[in-house]
């Protein structure tokens, strides 16, 4: 057992089970960004609040430069908890909670690798940020602290990420890439009429119909990729999926107006502009097809395509660097004297700020995490998997900064 980081070991739960019981839904993290503020200076670190919230700590100077991060928010509590999701409690080795394991077990973990790799001393520079606006994909959080904040400042040599990184819900594993992901907003119009006379309007339900078939049909259409790295589940595809319906006015008015929202999933190899002109492509062949079936003029077979503004790309760490290589390998180097073994490599569909934390440091990322559920009722995190987390990100963190 590493004696450097028993008292840390100790004081994991007790921090998770306090940032569990602060509620930080999106846009709403104030609260919970003074707590670590505050928990931080109490144990000597100078902390800084940017002007959008996010917590920033800075230890150590020159190279290398070591980033830790994960976020504060969480999403709103679904349906189906059992008590009072901001009231954590332990059932056997599980404390649930929410955002127990999305994301406030890493976050907690994270925290105190930080203070214990500050006790101990380091070569370089260790960065702490603990960001806002993960789960709205804001730009204010990690995209700000990157691309205008702290680390735009730096010259970044590794990311470590604290999102979750359990496999199957068996082991920690290390994540070494994420999904990409497009959103979409499509907009058919139709005719108004009396429902009465629906021969006499364009259902712009009906339209919408025909593109929500297509679109399942294109699952079956998407390829499935061999992706590099990953140990297990190594053929994986990308996804696409209706996920909301708007449409109609009143109960008996033939529907003018349909909003269809497709968020696609992209899986490494697959390419973000192909995606949306797919998706674009499928949407704007119905006009026509419309136009002839309902025999009416092109104004009341318009179809809008709206994409959302934050769309990114997969992300695969990429060891053909030498950084991609000696983060993956001290990564592998940390899971073995911790665990004892070598980790699965996993790749998630789920999209991280791994991602676009690369892309603007222009280093290497790893996802590791004590999560294992997400965005579900009774979300719980496993006390083991904390601990060892903890463990990971201070012997990772030791090895890197020397």
């Amino acid at each position: 057992m590493n004696t450097d980081i028993i008292d840390y070991e100790e004081r994991v739960v007790e921090l998770t089970r306090s940032l569990i019981s602060i509620p930080s839904l999106t846009g709403h993290e104030d609260e919970i960004a003074k707590y670590l503020r505050d928990f931080l200076e109490d144990n000597g670190v100078a902390v800084e609040l940017d002007e959008y919230g996010n917590v920033v700590a800075v230890e150590g100077e020159g190279s290398p430069v070591l980033v830790f991060n994960g976020h504060m928010d969480t999403v709103p509590p679904s349906e189906g908890w059992e008590r009072d999701p901001f009231e954590p409690w332990l059932v056997g080795d599980r404390i649930y909670g929410l955002g127990s394991s999305d994301m406030k077990g890493g976050l907690a973990a994270l925290t105190l690798a930080f203070l214990a790799l500050r006790k101990k001393g380091f070569k370089g520079t260790l960065v702490y940020t603990a960001v806002v606006g993960e789960e709205g994909g804001e730009k204010w959080g990690s995209e700000y602290v990157a691309s205008r904040g702290v680390l735009s400042r730096m010259n970044v040599n590794g990311i470590i990420v604290g999102e979750g990184s359990v496999f199957e819900k068996r082991e920690l594993a290390l994540r070494v890439g994420h999904g990409g992901s497009v959103r979409f907003k499509i907009i058919f119009n139709g005719k108004a009429y009396h429902s009465s006379r629906p021969e006499m309007g364009v259902n712009a339900i009906y339209r919408a119909v025909d593109f929500i078939e297509a679109i399942s049909n294109l699952n079956s259409a998407i390829k499935p990729r061999i992706l590099p790295i990953v140990t297990v589940n190594k053929v994986r595809k990308g996804v696409v999926s209706v996920t909301m319906i708007k449409g109609g006015r009143k109960i008996n008015v033939v529907p003018d107006r349909c909003e269809v929202y497709v968020d696609r999933r992209l899986v490494y190899g697959e390419d973000v502009e192909e995606a949306i002109a797919q998706i674009k492509g499928i949407a704007e062949s119905l006009v026509d097809k419309h136009k002839h079936e309902y025999d009416t003029e092109e104004k009341c077979v318009k179809v809008e395509v709206e994409i959302f503004p934050k769309h990114r790309p997969p992300y695969m760490i990429d060891l053909s660097t030498d950084g991609g290589r000696r983060l993956y390998d001290i990564a592998i180097t940390a899971f073995k004297e911790v665990l004892g073994k070598e980790p699965h490599r996993i790749y998630t569909m789920g999209y991280t700020d791994a991602e676009i934390l690369s892309y603007y440091t222009k280093a290497p990322a790893l996802i590791i995490g004590p999560g294992e559920v997400a965005h579900v009722p009774n979300e719980y995190v496993k006390i083991e998997n904390l601990i060892n987390c903890l463990r990971i990100y201070y012997t990772l963190g030791k090895l890197f900064l020397r």
